[in-house]
């Protein structure tokens, strides 16, 4: 093989070679010309001053628009060539459209000519017949709110998946999902009034022998806060929280940099409404085990390890929000260390502290603060905030009984 630079000005690159044998070289060339006949992508022919071009109009276009991705068929959807080893212009013989057999033990859908087959695909899992996607997706919903599916494998419903350990319960409930025109709301409405949702996560000695692991859903299952609700909850107790609904977060339009590392921390709007960028998620959603945005999560994991400890007690953003909540309480108490105590407690635990917890947590509140109790009203409110802190910290709140 022979590169030559005739015809060029300094340093000159090789970055991509593509070795095709002196036999292949025909093919090769009808199969990037019926690429180019078959409307290629442009961006195959572009250099880079015309992308950046064509990206910079594309963005000027859309600037003030809320967008949303979605795949739309092409004008001219039809039967397309095997890439062959992925590459886009050797191409291979045409494959004709149509279903895999093996999702099936019936009359595959025919695809309309013109079409990509994306609507004949909805409709053939949405049919009457067809029950799987309901039963999906009420498992996935009991998962939720009861922390272990009908189906404990809640991404796999196939032969190396766990079976149902109620299938009536959830023909039933997949019954009632379609019976409803597919309301999700309905669903939930009706699985959180049930007896079963309102059981205690303590269900007794006898039960905790007859079932130890909770298979047959006797009681609730105790649950960590997922990483959003850990963050949101921390905004709203300390009166931060923005619920107003988010706009678009496509980085062509805010023009955030998403190969940069991602910190929430001066944002105060609800997660669900903030960036995720698939290669570089934000480190305090990662830490407490988001879901992975590469990959369709059903099920989440559910880890502890060290790095969770220290964020909560030594990152900014918790003793920010720590010392906001200490300042409230310390307010509200007017200088008294057990009122701060009662007012802590029930903002961020929800109940009032016992006589022995509202002592010690005074006598913590007097000795932080270096004074007696109600003598030093700023050094309260530190202690406040220290105390606030341990809180925030505690598996009580961190963890749904």
């Amino acid at each position: 093989m022979i590169i030559r630079t005739e015809d060029t000005e300094g340093y000159v690159i090789v970055d991509g070679v593509q070795f095709v044998a002196v036999r292949d070289i025909a093919r090769e060339a009808e199969a990037v010309t019926a690429f180019e006949k078959e409307g290629g992508d442009p961006l195959f022919s572009m250099d880079d001053k015309e992308i950046k071009k064509e990206l910079g109009r594309m963005v000027k276009a859309m600037k003030d628009e809320q967008l949303a991705m979605a795949p739309r068929d092409a004008r001219d959807a039809g039967d397309i060539h095997l890439r062959v080893r992925g590459e886009p212009a050797r191409l291979g013989e045409k494959i004709p459209r149509g279903f895999p057999a093996v999702l099936s033990d019936g009359d595959m859908p025919e695809i309309a000519e013109g079409s990509s087959g994306r609507l004949a695909l909805a409709e053939w899992m949405t049919r009457l017949e067809n029950a799987l996607l309901d039963r999906v997706m009420a498992n996935r919903v009991w998962y939720h709110l009861f922390r272990r599916g009908i189906v404990a494998t809640v991404d796999n419903f196939g032969e190396i998946g766990k079976r149902p350990t109620h299938p009536e319960l959830l023909d039933y409930l997949a019954g009632e999902f379609r019976a409803s025109g597919g309301s999700v709301k309905a669903l939930v409405r009706e699985l959180v009034m049930s007896r079963a949702y309102r059981l205690s996560t303590h269900g007794g000695d006898a039960l905790a022998a007859a079932d130890p692991q909770n298979t047959w859903f006797g009681r609730q299952e105790r649950r960590r806060l997922t990483a959003e609700e850990i963050r949101d909850s921390l905004l709203l107790l300390a009166a931060r929280l923005d619920r107003r609904r988010g706009e678009a977060t496509a980085s062509a339009l805010g023009g955030d940099d998403l190969d940069e590392p991602m910190h929430f921390a001066e944002e105060t709007l609800r997660t669900v409404y903030l960036p995720i960028a698939r290669n570089n998620l934000a480190a305090e959603l990662e830490l407490f085990d988001a879901a992975n945005p590469d990959l369709v999560t059903g099920s989440r994991p559910m880890t502890s390890v060290p790095t969770q400890s220290l964020y909560l007690l030594n990152n900014e953003f918790m003793a920010e929000q720590a010392r906001t909540i200490g300042a409230a309480a310390a307010s509200s108490a007017r200088g008294s260390a057990l009122a701060a105590v009662d007012s802590l407690f029930a903002r961020v635990l929800l109940r009032i502290p016992q006589e022995e917890e509202a002592y010690r947590a005074a006598d913590f509140l007097v000795d932080v603060s270096g004074g007696a109790d109600g003598e030093n009203e700023e050094a309260l409110e530190k202690a406040c905030g220290e105390l606030a802190h341990v809180l925030l910290a505690s598996a009580e709140f961190l963890f749904i009984d």
